[in-house]
């Protein structure tokens, strides 16, 4: 129930998707998205460091925690995550729909729809 639910209050958004994506209060969750991966990666040894760190510096209780431990690990996490996707794994994805295809034909070349050459399989 509560996936058809999330389902049909997507299809009723619809209309409004590129207003809310081109708005400016979710270009951190944009930022996030692009580098969730490397977020993934990153989060789980810093939020134990910084917390275990913070713990020991006497860092404790639920005002502390919320007020300190958590921006704190949130900021850290999201600039190694910038940083590793930076460094490592921007290089391996792929490119965006169409650019690969712009960038490997030069100026002036004939797109693939309009030069089409016969078929010729080659001997064996």
């Amino acid at each position: 129930m509560v996936a058809f639910g999330f389902a049909l209050l997507l299809s009723l958004l619809h209309p409004w998707d590129r207003r809310l994506a081109s708005a400016r209060v979710v270009r951190p969750l944009l930022f996030c998205g692009q580098i969730c991966y490397s977020l993934y990666l990153v989060h789980w040894p810093v939020v134990k460091l910084v917390g275990h760190g913070l713990y020991l510096l006497g860092v404790r209780g639920d005002a502390a925690t919320v007020l300190v431990t958590v921006p704190l690990n949130v900021a850290t996490s999201v600039l190694l995550a910038w940083l590793f996707f930076r460094l490592c794994e921007r290089r391996f994805l792929n490119a965006p729909a169409g650019a690969a295809a712009k960038a490997a034909r030069p100026a002036g070349a004939p797109t693939p729809a309009t030069v089409a050459a016969p078929y010729r399989p080659t001997p064996r």
